[in-house]
């Protein structure tokens, strides 16, 4: 029978993601199912049964982890492997995902490469554990249809008959003329102490038994002992034994034990194992005795991964764990477990006390500070550990590793090795973070979104040379959102590919607006994503289309990206870059200074305009050495014949400095705050009301 190509199922409602995901995968020998959408996603998997399925978290309609759930209910999904891909910094999905039935998460925007391994894993995981399943199928079935060995006895225990399945188990028995005890001796001494004692009760009264022992060879038997059927009418009663062979059941058994309660890689306690000693530890406390419990994540594997191979990946991952394990604490009521990926948690009795906690976080820490080396590689790791105490910080085991998860995963954009308490705003943050999340959606069709313009002056005259267009969310419940707080979680869930283009089409449809009306030249800067400038020509695209359908001259639009997005850029960025500029439209480097562009680089990126980052301006007036600063990224701007706006003005100091020493235009409190559009419009026509004045006081 030919063997059907893996077929892999993925959800995504990004069009550029789901295409390059269904390239890589088709291009390592998958047939991939595509869907836009969690309810196609679950349609297409009633069809078609894959054998893997990959969701996006954020999709529209019924996102990836409803839809994780919805296959889970079905019998075909029960046991497939489900991979949910999540934001990189977003924690609360990654428990959400857990919660959903996933089998496992991964960040979105990961390699095709690691895409691809990560598949492969999960299907020869699921493999694995089918051929389990089907392996202790099989031994059902055969302990159905075999024949079971028999031994017959009589009264005093000497043999009448005997099998040769009972004479292939015990080849020093005889086909007759043996005693019951030939088994007794064979077994080990408890064993056959018990099934003695089983004798001689039956010869009391009859009574059947049934044991399980274990021979000295090490083989495991099923005993059954009861009085032969017919026997009492010949005037004679006898015993029959029926004797089977369940040794492979028993490693059956233990190899399902293993699999359900231990990690396959390390060897160690995995989640439920944990979870199951944690929560045994909590009901042996005292009322209000603390304890604590640590979750260490690992930082580092999947550069490894990418550079290295999954193999050695594994291998560093199993000698990190040892080390972890070496360095922690470790007594009666110690746990330590691999919950997968890297993530590892500890629990001791000893551990009663945040300082012992934080003295085990620190033990860990150090050990790995020193390389991980192995067969070929060598590997650096950064660990980020999770505190929680007992009672204070959960009510159950779960609450505990949980919140331990969350804090751990808190410190995991730290430069170094750190370990974090839990606090429980913690999860008022979380909380928050899905109430945005989930409002998120449908904010821009709800037209809850709108923008505000900042006012750009020439610092010269305090004439109106142009506005940044600024995004703003106000939800009928949650009220005005900062955008702060937004911006990421429409980056995280995909949603500013939509928003980013309806912010360039609003913000020069207005400008166009005001251009018919006042006749300016006012030009309009808008902010341009990192995750917008990954599709370069989805940018392109959207730009072209937003000018055709407004009528704006090009050299009216100016396009905002910062400084660490432009020294990332690929070559298909900056080609696309290039492009609009050749067109007349403006490229300007945002909050520049903060970033780490030497001045080569700078003289070859596609630039028109440095936008000096707020916190130069600010520290003038508190900082003797931000003048010199200033003055040499004014210096800077000046031999590289680009435009300069210095953003944060705030007092009449920071104007006369900048003007002074040739910065041209600014924005900022002193000078204006962000503006609705009626509010723009009215300084627009002030402005106007004044260039007019001026002129006929000239003639």
């Amino acid at each position: 029978m030919t063997k059907r190509t893996p077929r892999v199922l993925v959800a995504d409602d990004d069009a550029v993601a789901l295409l390059v995901a269904q390239t890589a995968l088709e291009s390592a020998g998958f047939e991939v199912l595509g869907a836009d959408n969690g309810s196609a996603a679950i349609t297409l998997f009633a069809e078609h049964n894959p054998e893997c399925v990959i969701l996006d978290v954020m999709m529209p309609g019924m996102n990836g982890f409803e839809a994780c759930r919805a296959i889970r209910a079905t019998s075909a999904g029960a046991n497939v492997p489900i991979l949910i891909m999540t934001s990189r910094d977003d924690v609360d999905a990654v428990a959400r995902a857990y919660e959903s039935g996933a089998t496992d998460f991964t960040s979105k925007g990961i390699s095709s490469r690691l895409m691809i391994e990560r598949v492969r894993f999960l299907l020869r995981e699921h493999q694995s554990r089918q051929a389990l399943v089907v392996s202790e199928g099989r031994l059902r079935m055969v302990q159905e249809m075999a024949q079971v060995g028999h031994w017959e006895v009589d009264n005093a225990g000497h043999t009448l008959h005997v099998s040769r399945v009972v004479c292939s188990l015990l080849p020093a028995l005889e086909s007759a003329g043996g005693h019951l005890a030939l088994l007794a001796s064979a077994l080990r001494s408890r064993d056959g102490r018990r099934l003695l004692e089983a004798f001689r009760a039956w010869q009391e009264s009859r009574t059947p038994f049934r044991l399980e022992a274990e021979l000295r060879t090490g083989a495991n038997l099923h005993i059954q002992g009861t009085t032969t059927p017919g026997a009492d009418a010949a005037g004679t009663a006898t015993l029959t034994l029926a004797v089977q062979d369940i040794s492979k059941l028993r490693r059956a058994q233990q190899r399902a034990y293993r699999l359900a309660n231990f990690d396959s890689l390390t060897g160690l306690p995995n989640r439920a194992q944990f979870l199951d000693t944690l929560a045994g530890e909590l009901g042996s406390l005292k009322p209000g005795e603390p304890l604590g419990v640590l979750v260490f994540r690992l930082r580092g594997l999947e550069r490894l991964q990418q550079s290295l191979g999954q193999a050695a990946c594994d291998a560093a991952l199993v000698n990190t764990s040892r080390l972890i394990l070496d360095a922690t604490v470790h007594d009666g009521g110690a746990a330590f477990a691999h919950l997968g990926g890297g993530e590892f948690a500890y629990c001791s009795s000893g551990c009663n006390s945040p300082a012992l906690a934080a003295s085990v976080a620190r033990n860990v820490a150090r050990v790995l500070a020193a390389p991980v080396t192995g067969q070929g590689w060598t590997a650096n790791f950064l660990i980020s550990t999770g505190i929680v105490m007992w009672p204070s910080d959960g009510e159950n085991a779960e609450t505990l590793l949980e919140n331990a998860r969350t804090t751990a995963a808190r410190g995991m954009s730290t430069a170094e090795s750190c370990h974090e308490f839990f606090a429980s705003d913690d999860q008022q943050r979380a909380l928050r973070l899905l109430d945005l999340e989930s409002a998120m959606h449908g904010a821009l069709e709800r037209g809850e979104l709108s923008l505000a313009y900042q006012p750009r002056f020439r610092l010269a005259n305090r004439g109106l040379r142009g506005a940044e267009a600024l995004l703003r969310w106000n939800h009928p419940v949650l009220g005005s959102v900062s955008p702060m707080e937004f911006i990421p979680i429409a980056e995280d869930s995909g949603l500013i590919m939509a928003i980013g283009s309806w912010v360039l089409q609003e913000a020069c449809r207005q400008a166009a607006a005001w251009h018919a009306r006042f006749g300016s030249h006012l030009t309009i800067s808008v902010n341009v994503s990192a995750y917008q400038l990954r599709v370069p020509r989805t940018l392109v695209e959207d730009v072209l289309a937003a000018l055709r359908s407004t009528g704006l001259p090009a050299s009216a639009l100016e396009l905002e990206l910062t400084e660490t997005m432009m020294i990332n850029a690929t070559s298909e960025t900056l080609a696309a870059l290039h492009e609009l500029r050749s067109l007349g439209i403006s490229i300007a480097l945002d909050d520049f200074g903060t970033g780490y562009s030497s001045l080569g680089y700078l003289r070859r990126l596609p630039v028109d305009c440095l936008k000096i980052d707020q916190s130069f301006v600010s520290d003038l007036s508190a900082d003797e050495g931000a003048e010199r600063v200033l003055q040499a990224i004014l210096g800077i701007a000046g031999a590289l014949r680009l435009r300069t706006v210095a953003e944060g003005i705030e007092t009449p100091a920071q104007l006369e400095f900048l003007n002074k020493h040739g910065c041209l235009e600014g924005q900022g409190f002193l000078l204006a705050r962000p503006l609705a559009n009626h509010a723009l419009e009215e300084l627009l026509a002030e402005s106007e009301a004044i260039g007019a004045t001026g002129s006929s006081n000239a003639a």
